[in-house]
């Protein structure tokens, strides 16, 4: 089912307790990135990321590869969350939230991301099969993309 514009929140904000304290997307953690992921349409999850000048790599005004794969696997897993979510017939924001936590991570650089831009990271379902959900990643800069990854996760038992 399709969010409307309307009723538009972000995934990670649905998450409960204790699922909120990631670094690069948890709501609840003071000192993290707080990405937020939103479901653009049924196939496609985006979010946008700004990095603050301290995540550079080693290479003066080009991003630290470690946080490209960081937001990867953050915004991967929100959006396989959100794509169990689906298939199990719920309702972002109305039933509770699916959480998942990464089995496997792929990364591949096309190009050096450039700092000061905002990035937009789309993803994409690849598979679902039981808890298992393989998610294709790909980091956007001024429309062009710079990093692609596959994130693999697994759906979290709830205690």
């Amino acid at each position: 089912m399709m969010e409307s514009k309307e009723t538009r929140i972000a995934i990670e904000d649905c998450y409960q307790a204790p699922y909120r304290n990631c670094y690069g997307c948890g709501p609840d953690n003071v000192d993290g990135w707080h990405i937020k992921s939103y479901v653009e349409n049924d196939a496609l999850v985006v979010a946008s990321f700004q990095p603050a000048g301290y995540l550079t790599g080693g290479v003066p005004h080009f991003a630290y590869g470690g946080m490209l794969a960081a937001v990867i696997d953050c915004h991967g897993n929100a959006a396989a969350a959100w794509f169990y979510h689906r298939a199990q017939g719920l309702m972002l924001g109305k039933d509770p939230m699916a959480r998942s936590v990464t089995a496997s991570i792929t990364v591949n650089y096309r190009k050096p991301t450039p700092m000061g831009v905002p990035l937009r990271i789309e993803a994409r379902l690849v598979a679902i099969e039981e808890r298992k959900v393989r998610v294709g990643v790909v980091v956007l800069a001024d429309g062009s993309c710079c990093c692609e990854g596959e994130v693999l996760s697994v759906v979290v038992r709830q205690q």
